[in-house]
């Protein structure tokens, strides 16, 4: 399979786009947007992140589903989610669910998002039956499994075969600037990324490790099943380029980037 082609797209909704599968959404949101809730920007610059969001969607989505991240793996499917919509509603209708990292979807008209800012948003798409995975995979996630797991989710509840998935793995920080302790890498090394650990530990002479979260993500999902030539990954590094939010180049401060998967409903 080809690769995932990925380009900065301006306008309404400023974001870098992966062009996983033919209308799908796939993209994260990048400067000067800010989505970060629970970070010291000022809420009116938040707000209309938030706003810019729902204007673009309105066009394309009916529901708009996110929630607070805990680097955990708890996995939410939105297809069942119901909505009271009063009579003329333009904007898409929103909610938040908290405690969960990742979500899945096969009806169209539901948009998808997670926030990050140095995290993997890992995005997996059954182009054929319609489904749709987003996910939070920071080290902890990725420790947790939570590729894996959505792999399984997507064959147990929507049929999807591990051969139909394509992956790729959005903006995050690169191994260029990702030093960790030995916890880290003892975490990811229980993992099917443990099979090839000089796949995404790259050894500093006398300093710490550093590690390659899109790598191991790869090594994960290729050992649920998923093709190795179906798994792309962007080479944009969120603590190198300024374009994109950081959390460690902010050193726990700046903005929130948001990832955003889903397909159009038709008509909209």
């Amino acid at each position: 399979m080809a690769p995932v082609e990925e380009r900065f797209v301006g306008g309404e909704l400023p974001r870098v786009e992966g062009a996983l599968a033919d209308g799908l959404i796939s993209a994260v949101t990048v400067r000067p947007l800010d989505f970060g809730l629970h970070t010291e920007t000022p809420a009116r610059e938040v707000s209309a992140a938030h706003r810019a969001l729902r204007v673009w969607a309105a066009g394309r989505f009916g529901l708009v589903v996110g929630g607070a991240q805990v680097h955990g793996a708890r996995l939410f499917r939105a297809d069942d989610v119901r909505v009271p919509e009063p009579a003329g509603r333009q904007a898409p209708a929103t909610i938040r669910v908290a405690s969960y990292d990742g979500f899945l979807a096969s009806k169209p008209g539901i948009l998808l998002t997670v926030g990050v800012a140095d995290c993997v948003p890992a995005f997996l798409a059954a182009p054929a039956r319609g489904a749709v995975a987003l996910l939070h995979a920071g080290w902890r996630g990725a420790a947790a499994e939570i590729v894996p797991r959505a792999v399984a989710a997507l064959g147990s509840e929507m049929g999807v075969e591990p051969a139909e998935i394509r992956a790729w793995w959005g903006p995050a920080i690169g191994p260029c600037c990702y030093p960790v302790g030995e916890e880290v890498v003892r975490a990811l090394d229980a993992t099917a990324a443990g099979r090839e650990p000089g796949a995404w530990r790259l050894e500093a002479d006398g300093g710490p490790a550093r590690v390659d979260l899109r790598a191991a993500l790869t090594l994960q999902v290729v050992a649920a099943g998923v093709p190795r030539d179906a798994v792309s990954s962007s080479t944009l590094c969120t603590s190198c380029d300024a374009r994109l939010h950081s959390y460690r180049r902010e050193q726990g401060g700046g903005g929130r980037m948001l990832a955003l998967a889903g397909w159009a409903e038709e008509g909209r």
